[in-house]
């Protein structure tokens, strides 16, 4: 989650488009987190920006069934993953939920009962 908030420096084909002028300048994107509440969502945006390509980012991650944010302890009950593509126009999603402590896929109509060891080697 640290590095999903570290500011990232916006350059070349990434560079920002200033709104006024037009110009294309450097700048940081920034993302922070100004409250919590009891349930939250991150989107984690795994994708590379290179002029007009936009690719998805297949750098492997470790996936906390846990996360603490300004001292509070959340436990993740979801995930979505994108596959089957390295792109963001093309691919499948799936989605990962927890119920009563037991992890489901569900694949379109398909439901199945995933372990944790199964989705910890699909999220990375």
């Amino acid at each position: 989650m640290t590095s999903f908030l570290k500011p990232k420096l916006l350059e070349g084909d990434e560079s920002y488009g200033c709104t006024t002028c037009f110009e294309k300048t450097k700048a940081d994107l920034v993302t922070k987190i100004a409250s919590t509440n009891d349930i939250i969502v991150v989107n984690l945006k795994r994708y590379i920006y290179k002029g007009n390509l936009v690719l998805k980012n297949n750098k492997a991650i470790t996936a906390p069934f846990h996360i603490t944010i300004d001292q509070q302890d959340y436990a993740i009950f979801a995930f979505v993953i994108h596959c089957h593509s390295s792109t963001a126009n093309t691919g499948h999603y799936k989605s990962y939920i927890n119920c009563d402590t037991k992890w489901y896929e569900f694949d379109d109509n398909k439901v199945r009962l995933v372990a944790p060891t199964e989705l910890n080697k699909l999220l990375s």
